[in-house]
């Protein structure tokens, strides 16, 4: 990591591009949420975490070198990691986006994969989910969920928290309603030294295209343009460089909105 008294590094931890989105608007929004510059170093993070369906990270990855990705007026450039590639717009803005996936779990929980660009199937146990991701060097995160955490459900996540497989990190979700208060499942977690990551998870509705980098976690400096994802990395299991988490939780109009239209989506599929 490139430490620098003047950058802020922001990223968005748990990111979708959803086939409804369009590249341009998309990455200009997240762009100007992360505060993107235009140095040499990357200061400004997309995470992905797409389903076992989506594959936008490997459409990019298919792109060749400065090309523009759709007609965004972005251009994708390389780096060392065959799990990041960056961007950058015509006024130099730059910005990571790291390979990731979000898996469902036997027990019906999520694993987010950062750093982990092959496609894996749902339904294994989620100890196993873990073990598997942490072997590939990818780092896992188990990320809170509306309902998720509660019930049976929250006491596997609890006792993944007393007794580990292997080194994960914790997920908070800018989707959770601001009026209420934090789940107790992140006291426990703070108390045993997880980090907390927080990420938009946008919903898969066009209106939702513009939340990717609003809600995220900053660290001074900045990451190696070469090696994005192991810079990152590095830096969130550093128990010694706690990043800050910025952005807001969502208001109420747009939580039921969004919660009112998912299940809509559902019952008509």
């Amino acid at each position: 990591m490139t430490e620098s008294t003047e950058s802020r590094l922001r990223a968005d931890t748990h990111v979708h591009f959803h086939a409804c989105f369009e590249e341009g608007p998309f990455l200009d929004a997240a762009a100007t949420a992360l505060k993107a510059g235009s140095a040499d170093t990357i200061t400004a993070v997309l995470c992905l975490t797409e389903s076992h369906d989506a594959n936008w990270f490997g459409r990019l990855t298919e792109l060749d070198e400065n090309t523009e990705v759709g007609n965004s007026g972005w251009r994708k450039k390389k780096t060392q990691d065959n799990n990041s590639v960056i961007v950058s717009d015509s006024n130099g803005r730059r910005l990571a986006i790291i390979a990731g996936r979000q898996i469902v779990s036997k027990e019906r929980l999520e694993v987010l994969a950062l750093g982990y660009a092959n496609l894996f199937d749902d339904g294994e146990p989620i100890r196993s989910v873990l073990n598997h991701v942490s072997d590939t060097g990818a780092l896992p995160v188990v990320p809170w969920g509306f309902g998720k955490w509660a019930g049976s459900r929250g006491e596997i996540v609890k006792q993944l928290f007393e007794d580990p497989p292997c080194d994960f990190a914790v997920g908070d979700n800018g989707g959770r309603l601001s009026i209420l208060s934090e789940p107790a499942l992140f006291g426990t977690a703070r108390s045993k030294g997880y980090s907390i990551l927080p990420g938009t998870d946008p919903f898969p509705f066009r209106w939702d295209s513009h939340r990717a980098g609003t809600f995220g976690i900053e660290w001074r400096g900045s990451l190696d343009p070469d090696t994005p994802f192991e810079s990152l990395k590095a830096l969130i299991l550093d128990q010694s460089r706690a990043g800050e988490p910025f952005g807001h939780l969502e208001r109420l109009p747009a939580f039921v909105r969004n919660q009112v239209a998912i299940q809509l989506r559902r019952f008509a599929s």
